[in-house]
């Protein structure tokens, strides 16, 4: 809720303090300084028993942005509002625990999230995907992709074309379903020259310097988070 009131108020650029549109980045940050320090707690431990220096990231920061992440990268936009009002509907003036939510979004969006909330909420690793390598010839095109910790996760990712031009790729989570490799077979107008994953900038991929490959597209302008991310997705094959 403070990041859409805020962005709404602020804007999509962050600027002088008060910075509206940087919860985001700065929810990552604070995310990333907890990782290394080796303090962080899965969302579900009881306050006391987590860390008093990482609470602040525990309840609060991480919850949010994991929440985002659903939205904007999961199940969409529409789905987790719809998942969201459905849920006061059923719960309000209740006693919910945050299975009968959990039960709720998967209800509304129709998705098994079990990775989900395994990964962010019942665990506190980190995601790490990364491109592998990249062979393109003619109209076809062989992404392999790794994933290097247990986090899976739906694969976003922009290529750059010989001709100039990119085009964008959505993979589902099920991707990783048989391991933590998996090669893309994509049909494309021109050799591919480069490539990079999360090219909105908003995905904690905590480890960047294996998210690109050879003449790296650009990224997207700075959004705000609260816009979402799967409106009108765009999959293998297609042209943005």
């Amino acid at each position: 809720i403070n990041v859409f009131s805020q962005e709404r108020r602020y804007g999509p650029v962050p600027m002088e303090w008060p910075r509206g549109m940087d919860n985001v980045p700065s929810f990552e940050e604070e995310w990333q300084g907890v990782h290394d320090a080796k303090i962080d707690s899965p969302l579900m431990t009881a306050p006391d028993r987590v860390d008093q220096r990482a609470l602040g990231n525990v309840a609060y920061r991480k919850p949010g942005l994991v929440m985002l992440l659903l939205r904007d990268h999961v199940i969409g936009e529409a789905a987790m509002d719809k998942a969201m009002r459905t849920y006061v509907e059923r719960w309000a003036y209740k006693h919910p625990t945050p299975a009968d939510w959990f039960r709720t979004v998967e209800d509304v969006s129709g998705q098994d999230l079990a990775w989900y909330w395994r990964a962010f909420w019942y665990g506190a690793d980190v995601l790490d995907l990364g491109i592998e390598s990249v062979t393109s010839a003619g109209g076809a095109t062989h992404v392999v992709l790794g994933k290097h910790t247990s986090i899976p996760f739906p694969i976003e990712m922009r290529l750059k074309l010989a001709d100039g031009s990119t085009q964008d790729v959505k993979l589902p989570v099920t991707v990783w379903a048989k391991g933590d490799r998996y090669e893309a077979t994509i049909d494309t107008k021109s050799t591919v020259v480069g490539a990079r994953l999360w090219p909105n900038a908003d995905v904690p991929d905590f480890n960047q310097k294996n998210d690109t490959w050879g003449d790296v597209p650009a990224r997207d302008p700075v959004r705000p988070a609260t816009t979402g991310g799967l409106t009108t997705p765009i999959g293998a094959g297609q042209r943005p």
